[in-house]
């Protein structure tokens, strides 16, 4: 797959906007975001490995004053999300605003460091291959829509049955 990317993702180059404060606690460490971090990510892609029952994935992309992201995952069964805050007036929050922040403290500087630090587990995927998992995802997310409107829909009936 790595093949396919034009200019895979350089993890030295992210690495140098990451320092490790405290290895023991690593949601301690920080992460320096900067519009040339946002760059080097700005629109690039990864699947998500480390929940082996689900499918998900992750854009970054850059903004005017930091890095936010779109992401979107579903395990088949009764989870199934895609979201960029936008849907949500969470766009805000979602963006975290260019220069130095405790990594625990950010929404995607967290994402940042787990491409450097599980490599293996956060693999870079082409935009192709994100918009295929997001169309899936987006079919879950209407059936599962589709089965809580039927869900309520019977027991409105049967409630509605036994007060008779």
């Amino acid at each position: 797959m790595g093949n396919l990317i034009k200019n895979p993702i350089n993890i030295e180059f992210i690495k140098s906007f990451i320092t490790m404060t405290d290895p023991e606690r690593p949601v301690l460490n920080k992460i320096n975001i900067t519009p040339e971090l946002a760059d080097h990510l700005d629109g690039r892609c990864f699947i998500d490995l480390d929940i082996s029952e689900r499918l998900e994935g992750v854009q970054f992309h850059k903004t005017n004053d930091g890095l936010t992201a779109e992401y979107c995952g579903t395990d088949g069964c009764g989870v199934a999300y895609c979201h960029d805050g936008s849907d949500r007036g969470e766009r805000v929050y979602m963006i975290d605003k260019y220069g130095e922040h405790i990594i625990d403290n950010t929404y995607n500087g967290c994402t940042v460091f787990e491409i450097v630090a599980n490599p293996k587990m956060n693999i870079e995927i082409p935009v192709a291959v994100y918009e295929y998992i997001k169309h899936f995802v987006k079919q879950q997310i209407t059936i599962m829509d589709a089965n809580q409107e039927y869900i309520s829909s019977v027991r409105e009936l049967i409630l509605k049955n036994l007060e008779k």
